[in-house]
């Protein structure tokens, strides 16, 4: 299952693009990449947790901190739409109870 989002955009491309995953900690205000908590969490870029984040610019298997901006897996540069290849990150890497 994947998760869709539209970025509200026509068409994207992949030159000067930049997704950023950021968690903004509510009792110091302060914007961070990870989160402070947790054993796998706190070690691991968000962008990374969520799945985003497998390939470095060659497409090699090894994360580099940056968005993978691969057409019709994790961008749809036609509509404008980020995709995430699953539904049940949060859940299965961070714990997250939802109720």
């Amino acid at each position: 299952m994947k998760n869709i989002y539209n970025l509200n955009v026509n068409q994207l491309t992949r030159e000067g693009f930049q997704l950023r995953i950021i968690y903004r900690d509510d009792r110091t205000g302060i914007d961070n990449p990870q989160l402070q908590e947790g054993d796998y969490s706190r070690t691991q870029q968000l962008i990374q947790v969520f799945g985003l984040d497998r390939l470095n610019p060659y497409n090699d298997p090894q994360p580099d901190g940056n968005f993978d901006f691969v057409e019709k897996i994790t961008v749809n540069t036609e509509t404008g739409a980020i995709i995430f290849l699953t539904s049940n990150l949060l859940i299965k890497h961070l714990g997250i109870c939802l109720h």
